[in-house]
């Protein structure tokens, strides 16, 4: 039990990180802090004292939740004067205060610095803590652009790197080292460029590992810095569809962090290229993302540097459109009989086909796209052209392609939730259409959200190859009013689609379970005799189960049923024997997977029977 804690956090804080979401973490590091206070184990306490409140950090999680879970274990590390935890309590606090703005970093300073909590670590040779004062550098000023005072404190933290091997401020490291070096790209002179160049790449290899094991906490880290990469070698149309992988998996994760910085980015992006409205856009995602994340330094930036980024635009167009479309003599009875034809329809095949019929006949196109929202991805669920005399509709084809629309226009509108009308589509250069105009020859396209209690369903794409200004303010108004019934009638097509689809999916499990109950048994015991390795199993008791392969009795000589397993398996050495039980007892004992993974792990992989050497695997049985 000595050990427990120590177990506890390595697994914890150096393993688990790399291959489960950081929401796993938490509760592990808490049961380590218990069992090292019950234990005495004070050091490895401290260890999580300033450990568990950077996990949420790394999360993403609001920097005031951040704050007060770090102050909590302030007193443990007091009261035991544990020098280097209050260093790294202190250091922390002080860095979280310092995003959270002037009154916040003064309220949080008192009469300790961060050069203070730097000397303390110092002079208690704390390696760790040493090489985590250097990457902290490093992101402030990141975040606030002092992009050479960032790319400095990357050199120390780099020089300190095996410090910090195998925990998640290596992470923290590589991200923002990354993205410093990819912002100062376009102005190195070429001498610096070649040395910053590896140093990227070793960044980016790295990200990209982590970001295969574990996607939930690396992936959007990932993405965000291909984005930039995309960026610096000026690929555009790259960078914007990385930006927005960035953002959608940042979001699905909770990481405010990373999305805030993303968005950011990305409206510098659009900002360059003179895409102003969208480039807003960005902005104040940016701002609301950093809002909710409590950095208000950085805030405080924006709009200084950003007049205006918070005012309510003036007037909106899509009110206007459809007012408007009204007054001019909008044909009320078109659109009556439009909406009655959407709303009769509760099979959503029959729905999505008379709703791109009545959209492609009344909006000036010659092709349309239903894109539906499901599971946060965007498929195309069905494509209505024009033929002849005829209109004709076909099923989706999954997920959109650069030959299907402009996925930037695409992206634009999921983003946004604004509605996109570009009249004279070859004009615009081939970043806003991604080429797409010029490969097909449209002249004017409309892409509309379809929104449902607040919540993005469905986009409308709509084309003409034709004509420009195809799309005229009653042909929008027409739209706009027949979305907001499409949502509506979406909305009850899906669910009973989904409610149709349950009913098929539990008779098929019920007919098909009775074979499997009716076969189970035979098929599980020639499976075990037939695969030529010993198989058996136990319980709490350690005692093994009547059941077990035939190659047992050969290893054993006997049948092993009724033994206890550890005298059965480790016979002649008496303390790895008794240290073989108190392993099986604790992973019996366990109710989390990883604790109990944990505890099987340190069981022995050989062991002898007589004169023969057994490899052995020990698997914990689904329901046990």
């Amino acid at each position: 039990r000595d050990l427990r804690g120590t177990l506890l956090f390595r697994h914890g804080y150096f393993v688990t990180p790399w291959s489960r979401p950081l929401d796993s973490i938490m509760p592990v590091l808490e049961d380590c802090f218990r069992t090292c206070l019950d234990t005495g184990n004070l050091i490895y306490a401290a260890y999580v004292a300033y450990a568990s409140g950077w996990m949420l950090f790394e999360k993403g999680e609001p920097l005031e939740a951040v704050l007060g879970h770090m102050r909590k274990y302030a007193p443990f590390a007091g009261n035991n004067r544990i020098i280097f935890a209050t260093a790294m309590l202190r250091l922390q606090e002080l860095f979280i205060a310092g995003l959270q703005g002037q009154e916040a970093a003064e309220t949080a300073t008192g009469t300790a610095s961060a050069a203070d909590s730097y000397a303390a670590l110092v002079g208690t040779a704390h390696g760790y803590g040493i090489a985590f004062y250097h990457v902290v550098k490093q992101i402030t000023p990141y975040l606030m652009g002092r992009l050479d005072e960032a790319m400095a404190a990357a050199d120390e933290a780099a020089a300190l790197l095996p410090k910090i091997s195998s925990s998640v401020i290596e992470a923290s490291h590589h991200l923002y080292g990354a993205l410093t070096i990819t912002a100062r790209l376009p102005v190195v002179d070429p001498g610096e460029r070649e040395r910053l160049i590896p140093r990227l790449e070793e960044h980016r290899r790295k990200l990209r590992l982590w970001a295969e094991n574990c996607p939930e906490t690396f992936v959007s880290r990932s993405l965000l810095v291909e984005a930039e990469v995309a960026r610096a070698g000026g690929n555009d149309d790259d960078a914007m569809r990385l930006f927005e992988e960035a953002i959608l998996a940042a979001r699905q994760h909770g990481q405010l962090h990373c999305e805030a910085i993303a968005n950011e980015r990305a409206a510098g992006l659009f900002r360059e290229r003179g895409l102003a409205s969208i480039a807003a856009t960005y902005l104040r995602n940016a701002r609301y993302c950093y809002l909710r994340w409590g950095a208000f330094a950085k805030i405080e930036q924006l709009d200084r540097l950003h007049p205006g980024l918070t005012e309510t635009q003036a007037g909106s167009d899509r009110a206007a459109a459809i007012f408007s479309g009204c007054i001019e003599g909008l044909d009320l009875m078109t659109v009556i009989k439009a909406q009655q034809a959407v709303s009769g329809e509760i099979v959503l095949d029959k729905l999505v086909e008379a709703l791109l019929r009545i959209v492609v006949e009344h909006a000036g196109a010659d092709r349309g796209l239903l894109i539906l929202r499901r599971s946060d991805l965007f498929r195309i669920e069905a494509e209505a052209f024009i033929d002849g005399d005829h209109i004709r509709v076909t099923s989706g084809s999954g997920l959109p392609e650069t030959d299907d629309l402009p996925l930037s226009v695409l992206h634009y509108v999921t983003r946004s939730r604004e509605r996109v009308v570009l009249d004279d589509a070859a004009a615009l250069n081939s970043f806003m259409t991604e080429g797409y105009a010029g490969r097909t020859g449209v002249k004017s396209l409309l892409c509309l959200p379809v929104v449902t209690h607040g919540e993005l369903s469905a986009v409308l794409y709509l084309e003409n190859r034709l004509t420009t200004q195809a799309f005229t303010r009653n042909h929008i108004a027409v739209l706009d009013l027949l979305a907001t019934q499409a949502s509506i009638s979406l909305e009850n097509a899906l669910l009973y689609a989904e409610m149709e689809e349950r009913v098929a999916d539990r008779t098929h499990d019920l007919v098909r379970s009775l074979d499997i109950v009716k076969t189970k048994s035979d098929q599980v015991s020639a499976l075990l005799d037939n695969s030529g390795q010993g198989f058996l199993s136990f319980g709490g008791d350690l005692v093994v189960h009547p059941e077990f392969s035939q190659a047992c009795l050969r290893f054993f000589g006997d049948s092993p049923a009724g033994h206890r397993i550890d005298s059965l398996l480790i016979a002649d050495d008496p303390y790895t024997r008794d240290t073989a039980r108190a392993c099986l007892d604790e992973a019996l004992a366990e109710t989390d997977p990883d604790r109990r993974d944990l505890f099987l792990s340190l069981l022995p992989e050989e062991v002898t029977v007589g004169d023969r050497v057994l490899k052995a695997e020990f698997r914990p049985l689904v329901g046990s």
